[in-house]
Formats: structure tokens, C-alpha cells, sequence
């Protein structure tokens, strides 16, 4: 079975792309990017972002794409072409591609873990409050929901944390784990134990 792509060119007629000519094109975006930039490393990276910009509508004009490919599929599509040496490697346009430079600031990422509910002895007004939520925290938050999704694991925590950033071009050797939710003396001593021992195991057993 032929993998077939639908985008909508500007005059709105549908277009089908193959995986194969998909490819092709954000192979073109990725060598014209590395051999058209300016990536001196001493340039504001917001500039070379606005120069990559300009280069990808180019590309798109010129295939009549109108709506831009995933920054991820990008990252993806550089990480292949790097492990099979068509590309050689540049810090300098791996940042370019990032979707969000600021989440690996001097290299270390920084990982929010959330105990699960256990209680707070404390009767905080002002605190919020939601059931089976250690109080303070709120649903909407990116940490508590995907503290959520994982049951509060701190092992399957790390995990789809981690691999959310190696998708979008962070590098991940370097962590920094903070871990918020209830008070963390009030948490039984076993509890603690295991939930720092998760933390280990996560980083030790992570592919």
C-alpha cells in the first residue's frame, strides 16, 4: 500500500503527495537550510529562525503547499539523514529547528515529576483544590497532565517526557529532575523511597 499525503495547494485544489515526494521535499528545506544559512553560532538565532522561515516559504511556494510541514517531521527527517552521513551535523541549525530552544537552556532539561494525591494537613484557603490532585495544582497544567496520563509513575513521568523532547530536537543527556505535588514530608517513608528509586530506574532503563 502507497502512504499518500492530501495538501491543498493556494488555488484549493487538492494535491497528493506520496511519502516518497514528501521526503524529497524536506530533504530540500534541510540542505537548503544548511547550505543557504548564515549559521554562524555568534548570529542571534530569532534571525537565522527568520532567515530558515523565508527559505521554507520559498520551497513551499515552489511545490504550492500551503500549509507548512510539522517542525517535528523536520527534526525526524535531519536526525535520519545525519545517522546515515548524507548530512553532516550542526548545532547550530539543531536549534534553528527546535520548536522550543528554551526548554534545554545551557544544555539541561528540566523534567517536572507530580507526587500523586495524599492529603495536605494544611488548610490554606486560598490553596486550590481538586479531587484525587495534590492541593495547589490544577488540571490544566502541562506537568499535572501528563502526571495524569501516566497514573503519577514517576518511571512512565520521565519516560514520555523524555521522549517529547527528543522529538522536538532536544538533546537529553543532561536533566534536571524537580519534583512538585503534595508536601513531601507528610508522604509515607516507603512511598518516598520508591518514587526516588523511580527516578533512577526511569533515566537507567530509558531507550
Amino acid at each position: 500500500m502507497i502512504l499518500k499525503y492530501f495538501l491543498y495547494n493556494k488555488k484549493g485544489f487538492l494535491q497528493n503527495f506520496t511519502k516518497k515526494m514528501r521526503t524529497k521535499i524536506i530533504d530540500e528545506l534541510i540542505k537548503e537550510g544548511l547550505n543557504k544559512l548564515n549559521l554562524d553560532y555568534k548570529r542571534d538565532i530569532k534571525d537565522i529562525k527568520e532567515d530558515f522561515h523565508k527559505l521554507k516559504n520559498n520551497v513551499y511556494k515552489k511545490y504550492s503547499i500551503q500549509k507548512p510541514f510539522p517542525s517535528i517531521e523536520l527534526i525526524e527527517r535531519y536526525n535520519e539523514l545525519k545517522a546515515t552521513g548524507e548530512i553532516e551535523e550542526n548545532l547550530v541549525f539543531e536549534k534553528v529547528l527546535r520548536k522550543r530552544g528554551v526548554r534545554s537552556l545551557s544544555g539541561v532539561t528540566v523534567i517536572s515529576l507530580l507526587t500523586e494525591f495524599f492529603g495536605c494537613p494544611g488548610k490554606c484557603v486560598y490553596c486550590p483544590t481538586f479531587d484525587n490532585l495534590p492541593k495547589s495544582y490544577i488540571p490544566n497544567e502541562p506537568a499535572v497532565m501528563r502526571a495524569q496520563l501516566n497514573n503519577f509513575d514517576p518511571i512512565l513521568q520521565i519516560h514520555n517526557r523524555l521522549r517529547a523532547l527528543e522529538v522536538t530536537g532536544h538533546k537529553i543527556e543532561k536533566n534536571d529532575v524537580r519534583i512538585i505535588g503534595g508536601t513531601w514530608s507528610v508522604y509515607p517513608r516507603n512511598y518516598r523511597e520508591n518514587f526516588i528509586k523511580g527516578i533512577y530506574d526511569a533515566f537507567n532503563s530509558y531507550d
